[in-house]
C-alpha cells in the first residue's frame, strides 16, 4: 500500500487548458449541428449542385455552417476558420 500524498498548503492556481475549453465548446456545437441535421432529415430535402454533380449542398448544410460560424465568432471573436460551403474571409 502506497503512502498518501501530502496535501498542498497555501494557495495555488490550477491553469485550465484553453484548448480543452475550445474542444468542449466544439462538442456542444457538434451536438447542436447533429440535432439540426436530424430534424432536417424528417422533411423533404432540396439538393443543389455546387461545382459538379458530385459536389452537392443542401439548405441544411448551409444553415448548420452558418450556426457553427456565428457561434464560434461570438464566443471566440479572434478565431479564424474555413468553411466547406462558404469562402473564408
Amino acid at each position: 500500500m502506497s503512502p498518501a500524498l501530502p496535501k498542498p498548503s497555501g494557495l495555488y492556481t490550477i491553469m485550465a487548458d484553453p484548448w480543452q475549453e475550445c474542444m468542449d465548446y466544439a462538442v456542444i456545437l457538434a451536438r447542436q449541428a447533429g440535432e439540426m441535421i436530424r430534424e432536417a432529415l424528417k422533411n423533404e430535402m432540396d439538393v443543389m449542385i455546387k461545382s459538379s454533380p458530385a459536389d452537392l449542398v443542401t439548405v441544411t448544410d448551409q444553415k448548420v455552417e452558418k450556426m457553427l460560424m456565428s457561434s464560434i465568432k461570438e464566443k471566440y471573436p479572434c478565431h479564424s476558420f474555413i468553411g466547406e460551403e462558404s469562402v473564408a474571409a
